[in-house]
């Protein structure tokens, strides 16, 4: 569906910068950083990745292997005015590659990761990019921050519309078209509160996670769980290898 690429963009920057500020995915510091230590190859491959929200968790990350980490975003269309508002939130070169999710790199030794993007896809499709990264032989790990419950609709719904109001001077990097679509024409505080809300009725609960999960790779040992975050909840779906397939390189 065609939708301004201006107003996308600024969603994304905002998401970027609530998400460093809530620190929304802090829980899957923990869960990324026991997959790793397990690994020779310390790699991060996050899938969907053009709005580089999973970022905010390298450091802790690191801390937690103690060991630089690898940190590959892709996302199928890589968005450069995106990518140019990472380098100056994060200071640091980034480059995000083109990656379809559906054609996960074979040969990539590491965890593949998607952040808050799972419920963009149908249960279709959810299992057959289940079952083309389980072919890969790699960890997988998504996450998804909130669930389909009257008190995250309403946490998703408010809080990020008060926050958008009161914080947009101090978005990074500050735009004039910001000041513009929040205040004086506020498109931006309504896409927020509809794109937050349909996101929370979409989300898949922990058992359909786990149901489709065991259908589109028997082979992989799965865990679905929920668990509380600073502002709302966070649910993952996490899947490792059976011993005799793994292929960690």
């Amino acid at each position: 569906m065609w939708f301004p690429q201006q107003i996308r963009n600024l969603m994304t920057e905002y998401l970027l910068f609530a998400s460093g500020i809530t620190k929304v995915y802090q829980p899957a510091a923990l869960v990324l950083g026991d997959l790793l230590k397990e690994m020779p190859k310390k790699q991060v491959m996050d899938l969907c990745a053009g709005g580089g929200t999973s970022l905010h968790l390298k450091k802790s990350v690191e801390e937690f292997v103690q060991e630089e980490v690898n940190w590959i975003l892709t996302d199928k269309f890589p968005n450069q005015t995106l990518t140019k508002t990472l380098q100056k939130v994060f200071q640091v070169n980034i480059n995000v590659s083109c990656v379809d999710v559906f054609s996960p790199p074979i040969n990539f030794k590491g965890v593949f990761t998607l952040f808050t993007a799972f419920h963009h896809f149908n249960p279709q499709q959810a299992q057959l990019l289940l079952k083309n990264l389980s072919a890969t032989h790699q960890p997988i790990a998504i996450f998804e921050a909130g669930s389909c419950t009257f008190k995250d609709v309403l946490k998703v719904g408010i809080l990020p519309i008060v926050a958008l109001l009161f914080c947009t001077p101090f978005i990074k990097p500050f735009r004039w078209s910001r000041i513009f679509f929040t205040y004086l024409l506020p498109v931006l505080p309504f896409c927020i509160l509809w794109d937050g809300t349909v996101s929370m009725l979409r989300q898949y609960n922990t058992a359909m996670l786990l149901e489709m999960a065991e259908k589109a790779a028997p082979h992989y040992h799965w865990e679905a769980k929920s668990v509380a975050s600073n502002v709302t909840t966070l649910t993952y779906l996490v899947g490792t290898p059976s011993a005799k397939e793994c292929a960690f390189g």
